[in-house]
């Protein structure tokens, strides 16, 4: 089971990390990569396609091409697993807001 901890709007956080690319970055058992930085059009797919669901591109748009490697071998993981990636819970203090546990700066 997940749970999502959220920090308190209040609450400092620690300042952005700035990599060029091609620089790596070790965070606990992830190493992380910025690739490249693409232009074109964000195609969707949808989380279950037997719904049938179509959406048109957009853009176009940049894309960050990032590479994300597990340097423990005594951990496993999926860096981005839906649950983290999907979830979303109604904010009770703003009418109308979402809180989300992902994001990029």
């Amino acid at each position: 089971m997940t749970s999502l901890i959220y920090l308190s709007p209040d609450q400092e956080i620690p300042r952005p990390t700035f990599l060029k690319l091609g620089e790596s970055r070790q965070y606990g058992s992830l190493k992380v990569t910025p690739l490249r930085v693409t232009r074109g059009p964000l195609a969707f797919e949808y989380y279950e396609p037997e719904a049938d669901q179509q959406r048109e591109p957009e853009g176009p748009v940049l894309k960050l091409h990032l590479r994300f490697e597990n340097v423990v071998a005594e951990q496993e993981f999926i860096p981005l697993d839906s649950k983290l990636v999907f979830t979303k819970e109604l904010d009770k203090k703003a009418y109308g807001l979402f809180k989300v546990n992902n994001f990029v700066l």
